[in-house]
């Protein structure tokens, strides 16, 4: 299988990020229900990971004419759901920094 053009990594990237992050954050309630500290928030990037997985898959599968989601796609999702958890984290520590005037 050849690999992806740029366009098609940072679409890829930038969509399975996205859905990662906006399916951690709807399921972070019951994860935290279940789990406390350090371990809901451990579960809440293995998640974020392997949704990111998931989408990246689906999504290149459908992209590629050759029909295969196997092993760009599914790199890239485990990418984008790893940069997705670090970068909510620090958006997240900037605001939580910010003081009201």
């Amino acid at each position: 299988m050849e690999m992806p053009s740029f366009n098609e990594i940072v679409t890829l990237a930038v969509v399975a990020a996205c859905a990662s992050a906006a399916l951690v954050q709807v399921l972070k309630p019951v994860v935290k229900k279940y789990a406390k500290g350090e371990w809901a928030r451990m579960c809440l990037r293995i998640l974020a990971i392997l949704f990111g997985a998931g989408f990246g898959h689906a999504l290149h599968a459908n992209i590629v004419e050759s029909g295969g989601g196997w092993p760009w796609g599914t790199l890239i999702g485990v990418g984008a759901g790893s940069l997705a958890t670090i970068i909510v984290a620090a958006i997240k520590r900037k605001i939580k920094n910010v003081e009201p005037n």
